[in-house]
């Protein structure tokens, strides 16, 4: 299980994009990636991980990695 939320808004916010805009661009629902965001999907699909991943130009396991670090430090 890994936790994307809190790196993928903040991995969103610094490209400039809406969460409709990345949406459009991964070919993954706005909503999906809301759910993501606020928690209510808690362990997303691989390929959802991977298809944001591609359009905000980072690795998958960039965006879990960078989380487990945050929770680490927590």
């Amino acid at each position: 299980c890994y936790d994307v939320r809190m790196n993928l808004r903040d991995l969103r916010e610094r490209a400039g994009y809406s969460q409709a805009r990345l949406g459009r661009i991964a070919k993954v629902r706005a909503a999906t990636i809301s759910d993501i965001e606020t928690g209510r999907i808690t362990d997303p699909h691989y390929s959802t991980v991977a298809k944001l991943a591609q359009a905000l130009d980072v690795a998958p396991s960039e965006m879990a990695a960078a989380i487990v670090s945050v929770e680490a430090s927590a």
